[in-house]
């Protein structure tokens, strides 16, 4: 998650007929909203969250959660991710030095 203010200038794709627009996207999730939107899926809104939970708004009507990974069941984690809960331990142990 980036700081409060650290963003930076993207243009995206309008809805149909409609013209591009520049936007001010968080630093730590452009990377995501320029993937979505250059395949086609359009976004309306988002915020990292800062620490907190994030989002992401899609002009369908959709939406994206974005909650830090240490607040997401281990049961999930272990699902998508096949890490286990001492391997997992490890990789944020790692993130916080």
């Amino acid at each position: 998650m980036c700081e409060k203010g650290q963003t930076i200038k993207m243009k995206l794709i309008g809805r149909m007929g409609e013209p591009a627009r520049e936007v001010d996207i968080d630093k730590c999730i452009a990377p995501i909203i320029k993937a979505l939107n250059e395949g086609g899926i359009l976004t309306k809104s988002s915020c990292c969250g800062h620490g907190g939970d994030g989002y992401i708004l899609l002009q369908d009507g959709r939406g994206f959660l974005l909650k830090p990974l240490g607040e997401f069941p281990m049961s999930v984690i272990e699902k998508f991710t096949g890490v286990g809960k001492s391997r997992y331990a490890e990789m944020m142990e790692k993130e916080k030095k």
